[in-house]
């Protein structure tokens, strides 16, 4: 499953089956007990407050980050798609 959205005149790209939906090497974030949104909307407004969007990396390369969501840090996957979509490919217990 792949989610959408638009904030702060960007659009932006969650690959969440693959990030939520199944466990990671280092653990699985449904542990967490934070909600898909509430981690998802901690991943867009950590990009849009830290980092230049213009700096991020376009597909195939991309940049691994690290937010922290109540206490419970999440390590993402990020790169820019060709039409210049924020593309967040899987996010993982940080």
């Amino acid at each position: 499953m792949r989610r959408r959205c638009e904030a702060g005149g960007k659009k932006f790209q969650i690959n969440s089956g693959h990030a939520y939906d199944r466990a990671h090497k280092g653990g699985d974030v449904r542990d967490s007990g934070l909600s898909r949104d509430q981690i998802e909307n901690a991943i867009v407004h950590d990009l849009l407050t830290q980092q230049d969007l213009s700096t991020i990396p376009r597909v195939p390369r991309y940049v691994d980050k690290v937010v922290e969501v109540e206490g419970y840090a999440v390590g993402y996957r990020v790169n820019t798609l060709p039409n210049g979509t924020v593309n967040i490919g899987t996010y993982f217990p940080g």
